[in-house]
C-alpha cells in the first residue's frame, strides 16, 4: 500500500486563430498557466514473481484539485479565469516487464463554463 503526494506546474504558449466570439472572430497569441495539488492511493490486490518475470495487479485511487488560466483573459465562453478543476480517479494498473497498463476511470468538475 502506498500514498504519494502529486504537484503538477505547466507554464506555455498558445496561438488562436479564427476563434468565434460574439463580437466576431479573434486572433491571439496567449500564455497559459496552470497547477495542480493531488493525492494518490495505490493498493497491491495480487503479486506473482517467477522465472520468466513478474506481475502485479494494484487499485489505483486519485484526488487533484488545480486552477488554470490564460493571459490575457478572452473570455470566450465566459468562463471563470482562472479556471478551477476538481479531478477524481479509480481504476486498476497491470504491472510487468513488459512495463505498465493503467486503466482508470475520471470524474473532471470545471463549474459552470457556460452561463
Amino acid at each position: 500500500q502506498t500514498i504519494s503526494g502529486l504537484a503538477r506546474l505547466s507554464l506555455g504558449q498558445s496561438k488562436l486563430r479564427n476563434l468565434p466570439t460574439a463580437a466576431g472572430s479573434v486572433d491571439a497569441d496567449l500564455d497559459v498557466f496552470g497547477g495542480s495539488l493531488g493525492l494518490r492511493h495505490l493498493a497491491r490486490l495480487k503479486q506473482s514473481r517467477g522465472a520468466g518475470g513478474f506481475g502485479d495487479t494494484y487499485l489505483e485511487s486519485r484526488i487533484e484539485i488545480g486552477v488554470e488560466a490564460t493571459s490575457p483573459d478572452l473570455q470566450p465562453s465566459r468562463a471563470p479565469n482562472p479556471l478551477k478543476r476538481l479531478e477524481l480517479s479509480v481504476g486498476l494498473v497491470f504491472r510487468s516487464v513488459w512495463g505498465h497498463l493503467r486503466l482508470l476511470v475520471s470524474y473532471l468538475d470545471v463549474g459552470e463554463v457556460l452561463r
